[in-house]
């Protein structure tokens, strides 16, 4: 029995060492503020592709795509600048912290505990929105028009939806609800909230807005 445990924990350990380091999914260690994740990958020929996209993990891009080389445990990343020809940037490992460094941004390696930890993070923000709010809009006059705008009122009403990272929203505008003659306006849908606290906006709803933009609103339920 020792020596069947012996021999699967060799296996293991062989197969640790000959894992490509580079390899992988990365994103800027300071992911609660920059969306931006690399992905790095490896054919038969040991060429490297190298992906940088700038989005949330929720929607991903197709993004801008790289040849890279490896030498002396180094990525030879080679980046066409228009009107410079092609730049060749270092990429490397801090075997510190394994973090890999790209210029002056770092990247951690995104692995299970990096999803529960923006799991996690995603469900705060979530909650922190849900119930109902008052958005007002002040009135206030451009200089170049001599109408002033009439001020805006809308009704929040934000709802869990079924995916962890996703709300329901319900907006009304309630600012001529004593008017007949115009009707009351709704808008709404199903949103997804991003790490970097985005709500991603579908075609023909209101303007963007974050979770920061909503808890500035006055809560009433």
């Amino acid at each position: 029995m020792k020596k069947i445990i012996l021999l699967i924990t060799l296996m293991l350990t062989l197969i640790g060492c000959g894992k490509e380091e580079f390899e992988g999914k990365w994103i800027s260690k300071n992911w609660k503020e920059n969306p931006e994740w690399i992905t790095i990958t490896k054919n038969e020929k040991d060429e490297y592709l190298l992906k940088i996209l700038r989005d949330s993990f929720y929607s991903r891009s197709e993004g801008a795509s790289f040849s890279a080389t490896k030498k002396n445990d180094i990525l030879k990343v080679g980046i066409i600048y228009e009107g410079f020809g092609t730049i060749i940037i270092d990429v490397i490992i801090d075997k510190s912290n394994n973090e890999l460094i790209l210029e002056t941004e770092r990247y951690v390696k995104v692995n299970k505990k990096f999803y529960r930890e923006m799991d996690s993070h995603v469900k705060k923000l979530k909650s922190e929105i849900i119930g109902s709010w008052i958005e007002k809009k002040e009135m206030k006059e451009d200089w170049w028009v001599v109408e002033t705008e009439v001020p805006e009122v809308y009704k929040w009403e934000i709802t869990s939806a079924p995916k962890k990272n996703m709300v329901n929203i319900k907006r009304i505008d309630i600012k001529n609800k004593n008017e007949k003659e115009e009707p009351i306006k709704v808008s709404g849908g199903i949103f997804s909230i991003t790490p970097q606290g985005e709500i991603e906006i579908t075609e023909g709803f209101f303007r963007s807005y974050n979770v920061e933009d909503i808890k500035k609103f006055q809560k009433i339920k």
